[in-house]
This record gives structure tokens, sequence and C-alpha cells, in this order.
């Protein structure tokens, strides 16, 4: 199938959210906005800490699944995320732009040494990230005090300070917050 690209086998849409799963290990987000999907930014962790009374959901055969089996597993999948956020961190394209300009300021004012292309490649879709608990607990200390100081909105200009404020990427500082959670806990991550 080389050079093919992905084959979607399934998709589901949830309120602004539209999920597709593209073979039996990566599932593709989308976030709807302004009836325009946007690729969002998936952070798994490595080897996440997973909580004793917490059970993951099996996940049902998208081809014979009734749309209320595939709601319950949904449910029952956020969950499980919530239970165990080092698990799984989610962002959209705009929302991640903030968020990983943050985590460049935290290892320039920490000085944490994140190697300059692992931090350039977290930015897409290419599985980069921090491979031990260690340096993430670093990064998640040296963001919490970035994100101190920041409003409850964070913005990226994409470089430009000249850029109309209105068109920068934006994230609410809670969402940034939610990363720091994610990375006491993920054991390593990939941002896919």
């Amino acid at each position: 199938m080389r050079g093919r690209g992905p084959v979607i086998l399934a998709g589901e849409a949830h309120d602004t959210t539209a999920y597709f799963l593209l073979d039996y290990r990566t599932t593709l987000c989308y976030t709807i906005e302004k009836g325009v999907p946007l690729m969002g930014m998936d952070v798994y962790g490595i080897n996440p800490v997973i909580k004793e009374y917490s059970v993951k959901p099996v996940r049902p055969d998208w081809t014979t699944a009734t749309e209320a089996e595939k709601s319950v597993y949904f449910e029952a999948k956020q969950q499980y995320d919530a239970e165990n956020p080092g698990v799984y961190f989610r962002a959209n394209c705009w929302s991640w732009r903030p968020i990983h300009d943050r985590v460049y300021q935290a290892d320039r004012e920490c000085d944490l040494c994140i190697d300059e292309k692992t931090l350039e490649l977290m930015g897409e879709n290419s599985g980069a990230g921090l491979d031990n608990q260690e340096d993430c607990d670093r990064l998640a200390e040296a963001l919490e005090n970035v994100l101190e100081r920041e409003d409850d909105i964070l913005t990226w200009n994409c470089g430009d300070p000249k850029a109309d404020r209105e068109g920068w990427y934006k994230a609410h500082k809670e969402h940034a917050l939610e990363f720091v959670d994610f990375l006491r806990e993920c054991g390593g991550f990939e941002v896919c």
C-alpha cells in the first residue's frame, strides 16, 4: 500500500470532533470549526500511569457496531482518558501552536536541553517527543512555571508581530495545563 496514503476503515462524528480509524493503532482526529475540518495533534503516552480501578474499553467492530454501541465506546474511552491523563492528549492545530511555543520557551528558560530537531518535529505529526518520565517531569515543571505568567488565552503569531491579532493561533491556558498533567503521567510521549 506504499504511496497510496491512509485508508479510512471507519469514521464517526461526535459534537464538533470526527474520529477516523486509519489502521488498528491510529485514530485520526479532525476538529470541525465553522464547518472546516482541522487536523489535530494526538499526543500518546509511551508508558502512562494507569489507575488501578480503570478499565480500558474495548473498541467495537466498526463494521457491525450500532451507533449506540459506538457512542457507548466513545463515552467510555473519554472516561478512561480522563481517569488516566498520561494516556492521551489532544489539541487541534490552532491550539497546539501556542502550547508548542511555550514548550520552546520552557526549554530555553530552564535549560532543559531538548534536542532542537525533537522540538521542531513536535510541531508535526511525526511521532517526535520525549522518551522518558524524568524529562517529561522536567518539562512539566518548566512549562507550568511559564504558564503561571500567562493570561487565560495563550496566543502565537507565527513569528510575525505585525500579524492581525484575530488571525493568531490561540489556546486556553487550562488546555495547556492539561498538557502539563499529561506530561506528569505519560512515561514519555509521541506527537502523532
